[in-house]
């Protein structure tokens, strides 16, 4: 390396001539070694010996050299040799002379951690005018203090600059973010110096109105720093998912959210909060959707003190909270405003609640309650009688829902459009049938494993929602080759069918599928009398095919399947 570098320096210095040569082959040698092993005391000679020429190009040349270098120190010389051509020669010959060469910083984790000098340096390089476009610093280690430095100069950039993209484990849009024209900042499986990054970044942007974090692990000198950014902050909407936050950590982020009157729409699902801090969102009043799903730790104390002055709520996702019992639910109906309620898998709930969420909710349009196994159908026929603006119900194992209580939901609410009643076992054609009948905006519907359903209220589906876009009816046994026929005549906008352990489904009803040309999933699994004859006619006339399954269909070849994926290569095929 010695040798090299010697090599480097006389050959630049003692011919003039061939000197840029030398040097842009050196820019790209250092590119491509990252910067080890260079002798500084040589780098700072060679900087002395071709000043000394005072040729623009060399310059030019000189400091491009310098910036491919890996040491922030040198990156300074470059920015000081650049800035003495951009006064003596004026903007436009500048801009020229390195237009051909704008500088992408590295500095990676070979050189050790970065050092305050160093931190300094970069912020220093950040703050000048220079042919800069991006940064990277992946893999650096690198203390708090030190990107805290370094975003702020970011944040700060001087007029003229051409700093782009900062590269930290992700790509930063530094030039977004300084022009406010970033509106949503998304990070998942964050590091916690990405976190610092981050909000270190935005907290003097005013142009971010969504911030979406998740799956990263935080302590509480990250919630710190994110609370004292949401302090400066108007946002519209926050996502901190999945991120392990405690309680003592809640209790630093609420007030903070508690000031943001511009925010409505907050999910803290999949965290590890209890009740001693999740009280405290009741003083969000500002807040028109929330979403606590997965936060297996609240329970009713906390749902009573949102609903208690959330007033304003619209939406409220409790999934999978499994400690919220009827009197949290009873709170909720107070909430007068409400459109959208999710309660899917909070298995303790009865019957007493469902009654209390139909008086006090009657303008629900959407409602969930999949896999709470105590309620019954005499709530569901309440909830029908007064919620009559329901749009999407989902019911799915929910044993006890009987036919009596679906007649009184396709009567009462005639404008439902997502329907799911899967595992519903106790369901006959006389209520589905009656779907047909009263709900003609019907466009997704799942009667998968309702094993009593016949052609006769398929049929009248069918004829009765030419909407129709989804349907499953997996395991619907009793299912033959006149129901899927009928929906291939008159629910032309079909997307997804799924009939699934059919048996009695042929290629006569599959073939007449083939008219749906807006056909992009089709599940026959275990249809055994499915074949290569209509599954060729599938494979012709659905271009937007995106999945078939036909596992278990033993009469459907190998050679059909080729035929389907070279009309379709992206056509994505379980066998």
């Amino acid at each position: 390396w010695k040798i090299m570098h010697k090599l480097l320096y006389e050959t630049t210095v003692k011919d003039q001539k061939s000197a840029k040569a030398t040097l842009d082959a050196w820019t790209i040698t250092n590119k491509r070694l990252q910067g080890q092993a260079l002798e500084k005391s040589l780098v700072s000679k060679l900087i002395v010996e071709v000043e000394e020429f005072k040729e623009p190009i060399l310059s030019v040349a000189l400091s491009n050299f310098l910036a491919a270098l890996q040491m922030p120190e040198f990156w300074i010389e470059a920015c000081r040799i650049s800035e003495g051509l951009r006064k003596s020669m004026g903007e436009a010959k500048y801009e020229d002379l390195y237009k051909e060469s704008p500088w992408n910083l590295i500095r990676t984790d070979a050189m050790g951690p970065v050092s305050d000098s160093e931190a300094n340096n970069i912020a220093k390089v950040i703050e000048q005018v220079s042919p800069i476009v991006s940064l990277n610093l992946n893999g650096c280690k690198m203390e708090d203090k030190h990107i805290n430095l370094i975003a702020n100069a970011c944040i700060n950039l001087p007029k003229g600059s051409k700093f782009e993209t900062l590269e930290y484990k992700k790509k930063i849009p530094v030039l977004q973010l300084r022009k406010n024209e970033l509106e949503h900042a998304n990070y998942s499986r964050a590091t916690s110096q990405d976190v610092v990054w981050l909000f270190s970044l935005l907290h003097h942007n005013k142009s971010v109105k969504e911030i979406s974090l998740d799956s990263t692990n935080l302590n509480v000198l990250e919630v710190k720093a994110i609370a004292d950014c949401l302090r400066v902050h108007e946002l519209d909407e926050l996502a901190i998912t999945n991120c392990n936050i405690n309680d003592a950590e809640l209790k630093i982020l609420a007030p903070a959210l508690g000031e943001m009157k511009s925010l409505k729409k907050l999910s803290l699902s999949g965290n590890v909060f209890s009740d001693k801090s999740g009280a405290l969102l009741g003083s969000l009043t500002s807040l028109t959707d929330l979403d606590l799903s997965k936060c297996s730790r609240v329970t009713d104390e906390t749902i009573k003190a949102i609903a208690s002055d959330c007033k304003d709520l619209k939406a409220l996702n409790l999934r999978h909270c499994q400690k919220i019992t009827d009197a949290g639910v009873s709170g909720i109906a107070g909430c007068s405003g409400l459109t959208t309620l999710i309660l899917e898998e909070c298995a303790k709930i009865t019957d007493y609640g469902i009654q209390e969420i139909a008086e006090g909710c009657t303008n629900l349009v959407e409602f969930n309650i999949r896999n709470c196994k105590k309620v019954t159908g005499t709530s569901i026929s309440q909830l029908a009688r007064k919620c009559t603006k329901l749009r999407r119900i989902n019911l799915c194992f929910c044993d006890y829902i009987t036919d009596q209580s679906i007649v009184v939901l396709a009567t009462n609410c005639k404008e439902l459009e997502y329907l799911n009643f899967g595992h519903c076992k106790r369901l006959t054609d006389l209520s589905i049938g009656q779907i047909g009948t009263n709900c003609p905006l019907v466009q997704e519907l799942n009667l998968s494993v309702c094993e009593k359903i016949t052609d006769e209220s398929i049929i009248k589906i069918a004829k009765g929602c030419p909407q129709l876009r989804k349907l499953n009816l997996a395991v619907c046994d009793q299912i033959t080759n006149a129901s899927v026929s009928q929906i291939s005549q008159t629910c032309q906008d079909l997307e997804e069918l799924v009939v699934a352990c059919c048996d009695k489904i042929t290629d006569n009803s599959i073939t007449l599928l083939s008219r749906c040309k807006n056909l992009t999933h089709l599940n026959v699994y275990a249809c055994k009398k499915v074949t290569d004859e209509s599954i060729s006619q599938i494979a012709k006339n659905c271009p937007n095919l995106q999945h078939l399954d036909v596992f278990w269909c033993a009469e459907v070849s190998d050679d059909v399947i080729e035929e389907l994926k070279t009309n379709n290569p992206k056509c994505e095929v379980d066998r």
